[in-house]
């Protein structure tokens, strides 16, 4: 994610009372906490009785039933699972990927809404869906749109591509093909390089920590759009919505609505389901 980590910049977890880095531990045990060890033999026990063949084995049919009976349980959810299956696996890669609208706002979970700021219809009143006195106007249907696949989000995914994002729906995607261009992805665990005293936070008072910070939602869980659009209040974005092309700033999310500023006294609100995809 583009954002500004809580994981690399963990000072507001400091505490006095802890050991300091110098003493290091590896999770910043008070040093109250601990009775002096007392040296005692230590024997190595096997983890299986079969053989290091035969637990391969075993471990990999366990993890194929395990994956049979996910995809069973998500049936009702299995396209919009598969897709983000798909895109995990193609993390820091350039993919291109067919957008069909038409085909997003047709599974939206909610009737299509489009109000502006007084509460008023988009079909009663299209002056509203117009910036700077010129409405955005583009094909309705198929759209192919590139880039580099930087965050798969809970139904959406983010694709950053000369500088921009582009973020999309996943119930809009048609297709995804990979080009042959890849970047550096790491694949080194989330925490590894933690603060101990975060990791220490973190397993303590997991909800806490864990509901103050977008990055550490998306890892434990994967962030809805709702939330990820937050990340851009203030900022200029063109939507994708109901076929029409709307320009504005993000003003922020009201019960499932996204509130795009156009003017100082023009606001737009846009049903996020109703959202095909959104452009930086």
């Amino acid at each position: 994610m583009h954002r500004n980590s809580d994981i690399e910049n963990p000072d507001h977890f400091d505490d006095p009372d802890v050991m300091t880095l110098e003493e290091d531990d590896g999770f910043c045990i008070p040093d109250c906490c601990c009775p002096e060890r007392i040296p005692t033999t230590l024997y190595p026990s096997p983890t299986s009785c079969l053989t290091s063949e035969e637990t391969e084995e075993l471990e990999e049919s366990i993890r194929l039933a395990n994956r049979l009976l996910l995809d069973l349980g998500l049936s009702g959810k299995l396209d919009e699972e598969g897709r983000r299956r798909a895109l995990d696996g193609l993390e820091g890669h350039y993919v291109r990927i067919t957008v069909n609208c038409d085909e997003a706002e047709s599974e939206a979970i909610n009737e299509d809404i489009l109000l502006d700021g007084n509460g008023t219809s988009s079909s009663t009143n299209q002056a509203e869906n117009e910036l700077n006195g010129e409405r955005l106007n583009e094909k309705q249907g198929t759209v192919m749109l590139e880039g580099k696949v930087n965050l798969v989000g809970f139904n959406f995914v983010s694709l950053l591509h000369d500088g921009k994002e582009t973020i999309i729906r996943l119930l809009a995607i048609s297709s995804i093909t990979a080009t042959n261009q890849t970047a550096h992805v790491s694949r080194e665990p989330a925490f590894i390089d933690s603060d101990p005293c975060f990791k220490r936070e973190l397993t303590f008072h997991f909800g806490e920590v864990v509901s103050a910070s977008p990055e550490l939602i998306q890892i434990f869980y994967r962030l809805p759009l709702k939330l990820y659009l937050l990340l851009f209040e203030g900022e200029m974005i063109t939507v994708h919505s109901n076929g029409e092309l709307l320009s504005g700033v993000v003003c922020g999310i009201e019960d499932g609505m996204l509130v795009l500023k156009q003017t100082e006294e023009k606001e737009l609100f846009l049903n996020i389901n109703d959202i095909c995809y959104i452009k930086t």
